[in-house]
């Protein structure tokens, strides 16, 4: 995976998680998530990446991230694909 190499190559430590691509946004989509497991990872990230058809941002897990960081998320970059 060319991101994950990149991401190595600066130092950084990533971690990869796949999750079924949710065909919903939102908050609707906790439904489909793993809520516990999911807000854990996200709340320890410095920067995420999703590479996706919908974003899990505005889910319970990204919403808790993202207010539980000091200063917000660094980094959350959406890259959706395109069917």
């Amino acid at each position: 995976m060319p991101v994950v190499a990149a991401a190595f190559t600066i130092g950084a430590k990533p971690m990869v998680i796949w999750l079924a691509s949710p065909l919903i946004e939102g908050k609707l989509v906790d439904s489909i998530l793993l809520i516990e497991s999911l807000t854990g990872v996200l709340k320890g990230a410095d920067a995420w990446l999703q590479i996706n058809n919908k974003m899990i941002l505005y889910s319970t897990p990204g919403q808790v991230a993202w207010k539980t960081k000091e200063y917000g998320m660094h980094f959350v970059f959406q890259v959706e694909i395109i069917r």
